[in-house]
């Protein structure tokens, strides 16, 4: 079984796929190494923030909820809403909960 074709067949698309998969999460992981060194320790020294507040983080935190907002309102949908009914399971879509109007007419 190990030396037959197809296993051999399997390491090689195993080797040619995972050797650029695992050089790409390496070159991430330096990025976003470096990334977070030069927001959280580069960048305050030359605002001439030192030490650093405790506030620095908020400006950064809203700087990457606006982009995250950006990306999500005008990327384009590359599949399905994961909301739609398709992945309910039926049990689940069979089931019957109260409507806000109803709610309304309770209150």
């Amino acid at each position: 079984m190990l030396r037959s074709r197809r296993y051999l067949r399997l390491l090689v698309i195993a080797t040619v796929l995972g050797v650029p998969i695992s050089a790409a999460a390496y070159w991430y992981l330096v990025l976003t190494g470096a990334l977070q060194d030069w927001l959280f320790h580069d960048l305050p020294g030359g605002l001439d923030l030192d030490p650093v507040p405790a506030w620095w983080p908020l400006p950064l935190l809203v700087i990457g909820g606006f982009l995250v907002a950006l990306l999500i309102r005008y990327a384009p949908a590359a599949a399905e809403s994961p909301r739609s009914t398709a992945s309910i399971p039926a049990a689940a879509r069979r089931l019957r909960f109260p409507s806000s109007a109803s709610r309304s007419r309770l209150s």
